[in-house]
């Protein structure tokens, strides 16, 4: 592919900082670089739409996890089949995948023939145990 590698960065929260992301894309070459502050399941992210607009083939839309774009593996696979039909390329840097490459398209099928989770699924829980946690110790140092 000959085209131009545009970046996507994306956090959940405000409070997330998307500085690591930025800076692994701009040293991954990435053109310009679109940027979501929004849950990773939620279907609307305005800045991925953009980019899906600016994108041309030739083109590769590169993030910096797997994650970053999608949190199941259907939605992922589906972007990256939808990109592909497109002419248009995919690069996950932690994960080192580059559907511009023959070995990166077969990775990439593995991935997805197997199903595999995109995103730990640990991490909700954990999240989940922590603020339970922190509303039990407030209710017992309350006296509730």
């Amino acid at each position: 592919m000959t085209g131009h590698r545009y970046g996507y960065a994306r956090v959940s929260t405000r409070e997330q900082s998307l500085d690591a992301q930025l800076d692994a894309l701009h040293a991954a070459g990435c053109v310009r670089i679109f940027t979501d502050r929004a849950s990773g399941i939620r279907a609307d992210r305005p800045a991925l739409e953009q980019l899906r607009e600016v994108l041309l083939p030739g083109d590769v839309l590169v993030v910096t996890k797997l994650d970053r774009l999608g949190r199941d593996a259907l939605h992922l696979t589906e972007t990256v089949t939808d990109l592909a039909h497109q002419g248009i390329g995919f690069s996950s840097l932690a994960e080192q995948i580059d559907t511009t490459s023959s070995a990166g398209k077969l990775v990439f099928g593995i991935f997805a023939s197997l199903g595999l989770p995109v995103a730990s699924r640990e991490k909700p829980s954990i999240y989940t145990v922590c603020a339970a946690q922190k509303v039990r110790s407030t209710s017992s140092a309350r006296g509730a």
